[in-house]
């Protein structure tokens, strides 16, 4: 998609630009936004329309004469409304909103066609290349200290947390690499509102702020944590069961994301690096262990391809 071909250009691009294209999907594409009757305002069409206004706002044209130009006729109408985009200005200016302009978006995502062009936030997210750790929401004491140290680690070596924010794991994670100071994602199944906040954690979500969870948007949720982050590790998956689980097998079923998991030498785990993930140990210091991968991760371009038979068994 040519959005993402170019998404690095946003490195060089003046902050005003940046901000205008942020605030002209924050309109069109934040869920729960008030907004009027626009027609149809396909998220399939949001990396053409993000191209289309990056091309073209310097030249000082207005967001909604660019994409009538260009073709994008609803999505032109709904930014006539000045108020709208003033609203969603306000909030890519405040950190309440995270769009695909933004430098803090994960780099990864836009190679994700299922990326959302915008999410809410419950405060500015910092720019980071992201560690994904997600795992079982009861986990052993011996669990638990693995996430906080590899979340440590992570912190120590100058990477962010990205996570799911569900009881377990993903909150011990992401608390450990908040007292680090490091920056931190975690990616909510429904809306920011009612969701347990901690102390230097950011949530996000891509829904309204009311709604509900449902298994649908965990699932999403599941598939934008292993796509965000470099490698994501894995502990104490239940074999054919729960989000970790499904998440994994996803994320190996589509080659782009590198899966590590704790080897507890039981059922799940055997299965996961029959898939393709890569098992490891903490049996020396938790920034070798995490060094150590990413070293593989990228040796292997991510790893290889998975057989789709062996997937479509264990799923």
């Amino acid at each position: 998609m040519p959005f993402v071909a170019r998404r690095r250009d946003l490195a060089n691009a003046s902050v005003d630009t940046e901000l205008h294209l942020g605030a002209s999907l924050a309109a069109l594409y934040l869920d729960g936004l008030r907004r009027a009757d626009c027609g149809d305002l396909s998220r399939q069409r949001w990396p053409r329309v993000a191209d289309a206004l990056r091309r073209r706002l310097p030249s000082g044209a207005t967001p909604a004469s660019i994409l009538r130009d260009s073709g994008f006729w609803e999505e032109a109408l709904c930014l006539d409304d000045i108020q709208l985009v003033a609203r969603a200005l306000t909030l890519v200016k405040s950190g309440a909103a995270l769009t695909a302009a933004g430098r803090a978006y994960p780099l990864r995502w836009t190679g994700l066609s299922t990326a959302p062009p915008a999410i809410w936030s419950s405060g500015p997210v910092r720019p980071a290349t992201w560690i994904g750790i997600v795992g079982t929401r009861t986990p052993s004491p011996a669990l638990a200290r693995a996430a906080r140290g590899l979340a440590t680690a992570a912190s120590a070596l100058g990477f962010g947390v990205v996570s799911g924010g569900a009881i377990g794991i993903d909150r011990i994670a992401l608390s450990s690499a908040a007292r680090m100071g490091g920056p931190t994602l975690a990616i909510l199944p429904r809306g920011l509102d009612g969701s347990p906040r901690s102390r230097g954690v950011v949530n996000v979500s891509a829904c309204s702020h009311s709604a509900e969870f449902d298994t649908q948007r965990a699932m999403q949720r599941n598939a934008w944590i292993f796509a965000a982050a470099e490698i994501t590790m894995v502990l104490g998956p239940r074999f054919r069961q729960g989000g970790t689980w499904h998440g994994a097998v996803a994320a190996l079923r589509s080659g782009r994301s590198a899966v590590a998991v704790l080897d507890l030498a039981d059922d799940a785990t055997r299965a996961l690096i029959n898939l393709g993930a890569t098992g490891f140990a903490l049996d020396r210091p938790a920034e070798d262990v995490l060094a150590d991968l990413l070293a593989q991760a990228s040796t292997r371009c991510l790893f290889s391809a998975v057989g789709e038979a062996r997937v479509a068994f264990l799923s």
